[in-house]
C-alpha cells in the first residue's frame, strides 16, 4: 500500500489533480483490486 500511496504523491505533484479526480482515481483502483482478488479467489477454488 505504501507503494501506491508514493505513486499517487508522484503524480500529484507533477499534475495538479483536483480532489474530485483523485478520489475518482483512488476508487477506480480499490474496484480493480476487489476485482483481482476476487478473480484470484475464484480461480482457486
Amino acid at each position: 500500500m505504501q507503494a501506491i500511496s508514493d505513486i499517487s504523491s508522484m503524480i500529484t505533484e507533477k499534475t495538479e489533480i483536483s480532489t474530485s479526480e483523485l478520489l475518482l482515481f483512488w476508487v477506480a483502483t480499490l474496484i480493480s483490486m476487489n476485482s483481482l482478488i476476487i478473480s484470484s479467489r475464484f480461480q482457486f477454488c
